[in-house]
């Protein structure tokens, strides 16, 4: 599976501030993307490679916006986070599952779990985007709420832009 690196993100001088903290989202949802559609069960192994993901990009937003981060603080954060949110997120897990074993297939139970990865890539990393500009955090209560919003029509053609260029 694909792993996000700062190392592999480099910080543009000629582009603002936003626009760096938008192309680590980007590399972001490419990684949580692809880290969903091949994840083959419900138990969702591929959320390892999401809290990783998100904390190298806001590691690195942090650094873009002047702000410090405690890497191991948010991944106690998203961890409580995605525990709370236990009954959605293993419910879209188990749905993407049994769109893959009924013959449904690969293709469509690896789509939607990349959508949706995707989605709650781009939220968590606009979330923080919009904190960090204002010298702010979220606590653990806002990343819940992120988690369980109801998607829109918003995430989802924000979410496709970047989606669609991985291919």
């Amino acid at each position: 599976m694909a792993e996000i690196s700062l190392d592999d993100f480099d910080y543009d001088d000629t582009k603002s501030k936003d626009e760096n903290a938008e192309a680590l989202i980007a590399i972001a949802i490419g990684t949580t993307a692809v880290a969903g559609f091949f994840d083959p069960t419900p138990g969702g192994i591929d959320v390892p490679v999401i809290i990783g993901a998100w904390a190298t990009m806001l590691a690195g937003m942090a650094n873009i916006y002047g702000m410090d981060f405690d890497r191991n603080n948010f991944t106690r954060v998203a961890s409580a986070g995605l525990g709370s949110a236990g009954m959605f997120t293993l419910g879209t897990k188990a749905l993407t599952w049994i769109l893959k074993m009924t013959g449904f297939g690969w293709i469509a139970g690896g789509g939607i779990n990349a959508f949706l990865n995707g989605i709650f890539t781009w939220r968590v990393g606009r979330a923080y985007q919009k904190a960090f500009k204002n010298k702010g955090d979220l606590t653990p209560e806002e990343f819940f709420d992120l988690l369980t919003a109801s998607i829109t029509f918003v995430d989802v053609t924000s979410v496709w832009k970047y989606i669609k260029n991985l291919f």
